[in-house]
């Protein structure tokens, strides 16, 4: 009976040993596949939040890894910590260099190239949006170049113009001084004619006969007049022509060797017309003596006529 009571405890004990150690492999088998559950589940969350990075969803990243963190394998056992902080401080890096690269973006895209490649400039070659960066300082500097190349352009096309304008100006210029010139040789050919045709009413009147003298030096003494303002107009026409000259003269100050010759003609123009003058006074002192010498010869006449009314003697 005893026998079988020891038997009786004996199997209790063991049945409780065995249910002890069956409870105690149970539950390490639990927590195992509890742990093993867990650990996938950090590396999801992980997995998940380097995912949502890469597509600069970092708020979205943030919250993920803030799961991971959370999670009793990492705050027991540390259990991919470091990876966890590597991958916060890597989104805080890249959340500073996304506002580096659109704060570089928008100001260049405003117009402010040389402030946009400056902070472009400032994201480091291992970061997330370096590439990005250097296309779009590329793309700013490309059209930094066009600008200056059009403003280039702009100036080359002004200065051409301005070149363009200059020659036209003297062009111009020359046109009118060669029309001045043509002007002055045609009324030194009118004066020419004019004083030609005085020295023939010279000589005709000369040889004509002295019966009609004294009428034909009234009408030559008028169209002399007339001669005499016709060519008073005529000089006053060349000053305005020289006048003309002076004037051009002065307008062409890039042309001076030019204004020169222009100068030099005028002033023979100046002393061929003085010449002229002289000539014609020379004219009109002969014409003057001649009237004189008729007048004499019309009182001499009319003397011995008187004479020879009054006096027989003389008639006969």
């Amino acid at each position: 009976m005893e026998d079988q009571n020891v038997k009786k405890r004996t199997l209790q004990r063991n049945l409780l040993i065995f249910s002890f150690i069956g409870v105690l492999v149970i539950g390490l088998l639990g927590g195992i596949v509890f742990s093993i559950v867990e650990y996938r589940g950090i590396t999801s969350d992980l997995s998940w939040s380097q995912e949502l990075s890469d597509t600069e969803d970092y708020l979205g990243a943030s919250e993920s890894l803030d799961r991971a963190q959370g999670r009793w394998l990492v705050n027991l056992f540390d259990v991919r910590k470091p990876s966890i902080e590597d991958l916060f401080n890597e989104i805080e890096t890249r959340i500073k260099d996304q506002k580096f690269y659109q704060a570089g973006l928008d100001i260049g895209n405003e117009g402010d190239w040389e402030i946009g490649m400056t902070l472009l400039s400032e994201i480091q070659s291992n970061s997330f949006y370096y590439q990005r960066a250097q296309t779009t300082v590329e793309q700013f500097r490309g059209k930094v170049l066009a600008q200056e190349l059009g403003t280039e352009r702009t100036n080359r096309r002004s200065a051409e113009d301005e070149v363009q304008s200059a020659e036209d100006e003297v062009q111009t210029e020359r046109t009118n001084r060669r029309f001045v010139e043509d002007e002055v040789k045609r009324q030194i050919l009118t004066l020419n004619l004019v004083r030609n045709a005085l020295e023939s009413e010279t000589t005709a009147r000369l040889t004509a006969e002295s019966a009609t003298q004294t009428e034909r030096l009234a009408k030559e003494e008028i169209q002399r007049e007339v001669i005499v303002q016709t060519e008073r107009a005529d000089l006053e026409r060349k000053q305005k022509f020289l006048a003309q000259i002076e004037a051009t003269s002065q307008r062409e100050r890039a042309d001076l060797e030019e204004a020169a010759k222009v100068q030099a003609k005028a002033d023979a123009l100046a002393q061929t017309e003085r010449a002229d003058s002289e000539e014609e006074a020379k004219v009109q002192a002969q014409i003057d003596a001649l009237a004189q010498q008729q007048r004499a010869d019309l009182e001499e006449k009319a003397r011995i006529q008187e004479l020879a009314v009054t006096n027989p003697m003389i008639q006969g």
